[in-house]
């Protein structure tokens, strides 16, 4: 099936939004572990991940909804890194970060927020 110029201009903006959403739960999730959540703020996540902070908001609607999208990624790459080490049998390096205690003490904080 041949993709229309339409088609392809909706893919390109689609892949050019995820590419910016990646970046700012990247951003976000470095930035919650080296600070935590409570001090880390909306404006220095927009900074790291390169957008603009009203950007970010059409992203996340607040930093809670953020640090739940963060939570999300980090509890499926910690099942994907305890699959493969279960199908390794093994001990897979790749599996050393989920157990840095930062990362659970952010999954706290971040299920103990007022929604």
């Amino acid at each position: 099936m041949l993709k229309t110029r339409e088609t392809r201009v909706e893919e390109r903006k689609e892949e050019k939004r995820s590419e910016k959403r990646d970046r700012i739960l990247r951003a976000a999730e470095a930035i919650f572990l080296d600070k935590g959540f409570h001090a880390a703020s909306m404006n220095e996540i927009a900074e790291a991940a390169n957008v603009s902070t009203p950007h970010l908001y059409n992203f996340y609607a607040s930093k809670a909804a953020l640090a739940l999208a963060v939570q999300l990624k980090m509890g499926q790459e910690t099942f994907d890194a305890l699959k493969t080490a279960m199908s390794a049998g093994e001990k897979n390096p790749s599996c050393q970060s989920i157990f840095d205690s930062r990362r659970s003490s952010l999954m706290l904080t971040i299920r103990a927020i007022p929604r």
